[in-house]
């Protein structure tokens, strides 16, 4: 089925809601207070724009206009595109590839629940290789109770496992993996 965006990449957000006629340089502060690089604009609980640290830089600063009287709606992404909760993982992140662009509101008719931005995509990325890596410490500790690298007889059982473990670990990896538990006994022939 894939991973969905929420809650599989997003979850638990406390979202930053700023108003269309607050001041780029209040929308500024409060995403440098939540170290955040993206604030929704919205209206009566409904989502009108977009604000990013992008937009202040291009929009503002690099314009010369005053981040103290320039208000939000002047500088936002009017009506941005928008995933909803359910939506593909994957579909979400192939539409900020192609759109350019590295946050994307998540909405639920017209109300904001999530904002997903490129960084949350690879800490989902970085926790399922997490766990990955995690499995197979598992089983290579299995491994080496089981008797592999002690040279101890070990059941046919588990060396099927430790070889359909090993070959995953290489297709995964891409990387060359032995398939033979180190031979036993005398391993240098000139003696």
């Amino acid at each position: 089925m894939g991973r969905r965006v929420v809650p599989d990449v997003v979850r638990g957000q406390d979202l930053l809601t700023v108003a269309p006629d607050a001041s780029v340089r209040e929308a500024a502060r409060l995403m440098t207070d939540r170290r955040i690089g993206a604030a929704l604009v919205t209206e009566r609980g409904r989502l009108v724009g977009i604000i990013t640290e992008r937009d202040v830089m291009a929009r503002v600063v690099a314009e010369g206009l005053d981040p103290d009287t320039t208000q939000v709606w002047i500088v936002m992404t009017a009506d941005p595109k928008t995933v909803a909760p359910d939506e593909r993982s994957i579909d979400a992140l192939k539409l900020m590839y192609e759109d350019g662009f590295r946050h994307l509101p998540v909405v639920q008719g017209s109300r904001p629940v999530a904002i997903l931005s490129l960084r949350d995509f690879l800490a989902a990325e970085f926790a399922e290789m997490h766990a990955e890596l995690e499995e197979e410490e598992v089983i290579s500790q299995t491994a080496v109770a089981a008797g592999y690298y002690h040279g101890r007889a070990v059941s046919a059982a588990c060396r099927f496992r430790w070889v359909l473990a090993s070959l995953r670990c290489a297709q995964q990896a891409a990387v060359p993996t032995p398939l033979e538990p180190p031979a036993r006994g005398r391993t240098n022939p000139r003696r």
